[in-house]
């Protein structure tokens, strides 16, 4: 395992042994704080994941905001994550410092990932304003870990108290029961109620229409970017994020 990406709670003891096997350690962050102590704890790259971002959100700042602090107050190489979905988002995080951008939401719309295809084709038929920045999402994860995720049922309160007691299987994965409330996305070993499960999507679905294949996706998204930094383009202001 040449690489290892971690996220939320940070052991330094962790990226040491990593690190003493030869991995090299990347840290996903949601601050600049936390970014710190993962360059402290070893860390050899950072994610800086914006508050737009699909799944799981640790912090609450917009991306680019987020990114070109991080830039400034660490000396680590850093990637960009959360909501980035095209060529021009993947310029502009180049353009703020960040020397990549990681791809979440762009890629589960594609024939390889392994998500169900309901959830493949919510993502290509949602709008940017249908995500929702949410803890219902809960079983399996700290308390208040927030996730980012496609309004539906669960999220607008019609399935019940998501902290109650009781378990309600929604799904079965060979043989194993899928809870409502549970952090699992559908996937395509699964059976069940899709659409009450956590349909993790980011802020940039809106511009997913199609589900393309992983390297037609990546191609095109590489070269707008390369067309709008040859050209000098201008980064994109950034938008007010609605969690």
């Amino acid at each position: 395992m040449p690489v290892v990406a971690l996220f939320w709670d940070l052991s330094a003891t962790c990226v040491q042994r990593l690190r003493a096997a030869g991995i090299v350690v990347v840290c996903q962050v949601g601050t600049l704080g936390e970014a710190r102590v993962a360059e402290s704890a070893g860390a050899q790259a950072l994610i800086a994941q914006g508050v737009e971002a699909g799944g799981h959100v640790r912090g609450e700042r917009p991306l680019f905001e987020l990114v070109a602090e991080i830039v400034e107050g660490v000396g680590l190489p850093v990637l960009a994550a959360g909501g980035i979905t095209d060529g021009g988002d993947v310029a502009t995080v180049l353009s703020l410092g960040a020397q990549g951008a990681v791809l979440g939401t762009a890629l589960i719309a594609t024939p390889e990932a392994f998500a169900h295809p309901y959830h493949k084709q919510r993502l290509v038929e949602a709008a940017d304003e249908e995500t929702v920045l949410t803890d219902v999402f809960h079983i399996n994860w700290p308390r208040g870990a927030k996730v980012r995720v496609l309004a539906n049922s669960v999220t607008r309160g019609e399935r019940g108290n998501p902290f109650s007691e009781v378990r309600t299987i929604i799904g079965e994965e060979e043989g194993r029961p899928i809870y409502l409330f549970n952090t699992d996305s559908p996937l395509r070993s699964m059976t069940g109620e899709f659409e009450a499960m956590a349909l993790y999507a980011g802020k940039g679905v809106g511009r997913i229409n199609a589900i393309l294949g992983a390297s037609e996706r990546v191609r095109a998204i590489v070269a707008e970017a390369t067309a709008l930094l040859e050209a000098g383009a201008e980064p994109v202001t950034p938008i007010s994020v609605q969690c």
